[in-house]
């Protein structure tokens, strides 16, 4: 954000007129509108204001924007010129003039007349633009206000903000827009980026998310088949297993898959989940504790306790069973989570 502001900092502002030099003040007359005729306005206070902004210089050619401007009496006075100086041969060329009889009103373009060399006259209000705008000679410098009172003398509008700029203001113009236009763009790529590697982020935790829930599935089915499978050796072999070498088979992968169970990270797990994955845990665990004292103590153990042990550890079995059946039904569905 910091850089954003320092490169807003640096964008040149656009050339409006909007720093108007009242350079002359004189008593004149003029003539103000009455019914589409026009009244003599005798002895009334004219304003020769510059735009100092908007001066351009080509070499001994300068072009500013100067108005002349007056109200009394109800009528009012506003004309607006675009004038080339030559500071060298004094002389003035209008490049473009308005009017208006309202400080309200927006400017009437004079679009069709030729307008001619000028030379400058000593004392005229062309005179007093030359002077300021060719030898930076301003007179009493004072700024004109931005809001003019109106012909109706009771009112006020807003002054003319904006001008035509020259061929340099064109070029700060072009610079402007296209340094806006690069900071916007920077700043869209930024926060689309930005927005890019959170929804990687995001879907890289999904993708982990779902592979624990596959790793945990799988761990707790491989504990249900292992169960069903030892209980099933006992049932058909029953005292026969009495020697290391008959259970040698099974008791590594019993031994393996409970380390397995307790190595599960429970605060990673859905709420759902949690208590049946506690519940898998714990009783396998008391199935392995209770096979071993079985195995360990079978050749002293008549058919009939065994049997019982046999029963026992199938109890276990369906706890197992029962506690991944809920499992798997929070994981194929799960806006149904039950939860702890």
């Amino acid at each position: 954000m910091r850089k954003l502001l320092l490169l807003l900092c640096t964008i040149p502002s656009l050339s409006f007129a909007s720093n108007w030099i009242v350079v002359h003040k004189a008593d004149e007359n003029w003539l103000g509108p009455v019914q589409d005729q026009k009244v003599k306005i005798e002895h009334s206070e004219v304003s020769v204001s510059v735009d100092r902004d908007s001066i351009a210089s080509n070499g001994q050619v300068k072009s500013v924007w100067w108005k002349e401007t007056a109200s009394t009496k109800g009528f009012a006075m506003d004309m607006i010129r675009l004038t080339a100086f030559d500071c060298q041969a004094h002389t003035g060329l209008v490049q473009r003039a308005g009017a208006r009889e309202k400080f309200s009103d927006p400017y009437k373009w004079y679009e069709d007349v030729r307008y001619e060399q000028q030379r400058i006259v000593p004392d005229s209000d062309w005179d007093s633009v030359f002077s300021a705008v060719c030898l930076s000679r301003w007179g009493s410098g004072s700024r004109e206000s931005v809001e003019t009172v109106n012909a109706s003398g009771n009112e006020k509008a807003s002054s003319p903000s904006a001008y035509p700029a020259s061929s340099s203001d064109y070029a700060a113009w072009v610079q402007a827009f296209g340094s806006i236009g690069a900071i916007i763009a920077a700043a869209l790529i930024a926060i689309w980026q930005s927005k890019k590697t959170v929804q990687q982020i995001n879907q890289q935790k999904v993708d982990r998310d779902a592979e624990r829930l596959v790793t945990v599935h799988s761990i707790v089915y491989t504990a249900v088949v292992l169960q069903r499978s030892v209980t099933q050796q006992l049932r058909q072999n029953g005292l026969m297993l009495a020697s290391p070498e008959e259970r040698i088979g099974f008791m590594p992968d019993v031994l393996r898959l409970e380390k397995a169970l307790d190595q599960i990270e429970l605060h990673l797990l859905p709420n759902g989940l949690v208590q049946y994955t506690l519940k898998v845990s714990a009783t396998f665990t008391a199935f392995r504790i209770l096979l071993e004292q079985v195995l360990s103590t079978s050749s002293e153990t008549d058919e009939k306790i065994l049997d019982d042990y046999i029963f026992t550890l199938e109890a276990f079995e369906w706890k197992v069973q029962d506690a991944y059946t809920t499992i798997e039904e929070i994981l194929m569905h799960p806006a149904n989570e039950k939860s702890t």
